[in-house]
């Protein structure tokens, strides 16, 4: 059985799924009207350490009598801003595919991206596999 999708799972799968990586969940039971979360926690280029990103873009919200669509597949982009500075930005670019139970995320997208870990031991592995170009 599948987790119920939460705006905590979102901010966990934004903030550490790797691009090109499906995740499913399952369809909450109250209708969410899309995948828009406040806030991931992510590193500041500017600030120099891991800072509170938020969606600053005004939500809108429905008026009184205006009828409310419920989260369908397609694509969905988030847009956020660092607390502190406000300079830096991310964006994320988000696939959804949204069936009668569930909803299955794919993060297609990510700006800037995400840095890689370096691996000290990889020059270990590579050493040999470049000595055969010595030759």
């Amino acid at each position: 059985m599948t987790e119920t999708l939460s705006n905590d799972h979102l901010k966990q799968f934004l903030e550490n799924t790797p691009l090109y990586t499906w995740a499913e969940f399952g369809k909450p039971h109250v209708n969410r009207l899309s995948l828009l979360i406040r806030q991931v926690d992510v590193y500041c280029d500017v600030c120099k350490q891991l800072r509170p990103f938020l969606d600053i873009r005004s939500s809108g919200g429905a008026g009184r009598g205006h009828a409310v669509e419920e989260l369908k597949s397609g694509e969905t982009h988030l847009s956020f801003s660092c607390v502190s500075c406000m300079q830096q930005h991310i964006h994320y670019y988000l696939q959804q595919v949204v069936t009668e139970d569930t909803i299955q995320i794919q993060k297609f997208g990510e700006l800037p991206r995400q840095r890689l870990p370096r691996n000290r031991d990889n020059r270990l592995t590579v050493r040999p596999f470049l000595r055969w170009f010595d030759r």
